[in-house]
């Protein structure tokens, strides 16, 4: 009786410890991704962008985006959004300023974008270059007489204000999360008595 009760116990606590550190990973998810929408917004109505609500959004994807469940993951996760969004921003302002918003030219700075991630050897970042340029295609369709350059350098900015804003909430709370995690995986590895 008394073991069946203290097993009960260790499962308790097991579920416990891992339901903190999925809360603290919400609360940073929660945090980041508002605190990125509010600057990204900011950043683009200070620029008189008419579209400040979609540079909000974008800003949040970035810290959605990089917001995981390690600091190694984080880090690396950050390291691909920055280099993918820069880019994709550099293709969307070289495509635009040659060929307009046309469809065969969204079509061929896709192709361009892939190729140049996976002959620079950084296939990983191809999705999120490629995510930077159709964003910068659409709102250049949207304000048509927005400057592709100035299109594609807000954009970039818009999500490294994403990914700053991730890191900065992340990095204080990983230690917390890392002792959580921590503690949980030490209390799984007690075997239950049979």
């Amino acid at each position: 009786m008394l073991i069946g009760s203290m097993s009960h116990k260790l499962r308790h606590l097991i579920m416990l410890l891992g339901y903190r550190s999925s809360i603290i990973l919400a609360l940073e998810m929660a945090i980041s991704a508002t605190l990125s929408l509010w600057l990204g917004t900011w950043f683009s109505q200070a620029l008189n962008i008419d579209t400040a609500s979609i540079g909000g959004l974008w800003s949040a994807i970035s810290a959605i985006l990089i917001t995981q469940a390690t600091n190694q993951e984080t880090f690396k996760a950050a390291w691909l959004r920055v280099i993918g969004s820069l880019i994709g921003a550099i293709a969307a302002g070289i495509v635009v300023s040659l060929f307009g918003y046309a469809w065969w030219a969204f079509a061929l700075g896709m192709l361009l974008t892939v190729v140049v991630c996976s002959l620079v050897n950084l296939a990983d970042t191809f999705r999120l270059a490629c995510l930077t340029l159709s964003v910068v295609m659409v709102i250049g369709q949207l304000t048509p007489a927005m400057n592709p350059w100035i299109n594609s350098a807000g954009r970039f900015v818009e999500s490294l204000i994403g990914v700053i804003v991730a890191l900065l909430i992340a990095i204080p709370l990983k230690p917390l999360r890392h002792k959580l995690r921590l503690a949980y995986q030490t209390s799984v590895m007690v075997k239950r008595p049979k």
